[in-house]
């Protein structure tokens, strides 16, 4: 006799996680210096999309 397989059902991840479960989440994290992360953003990255090599 064969062996029973069971089935196999694909768990789906959450697309919508709950507000309250968010701000736990990050409850404990640095507050960021929006100013200070964009200065060192366009000190890093360049951001100019019209300066192409062609």
């Amino acid at each position: 006799m064969a062996e029973h397989t069971p089935r196999e059902i694909p768990i789906r991840r959450r697309t919508f996680v709950p507000r309250a479960e968010v701000m736990a989440a990050f409850a404990t994290s640095p507050v960021l210096d929006a100013a200070r992360f964009r200065s060192d953003i366009d000190a890093a990255i360049e951001q100019d999309p019209f300066d192409r090599e062609r």
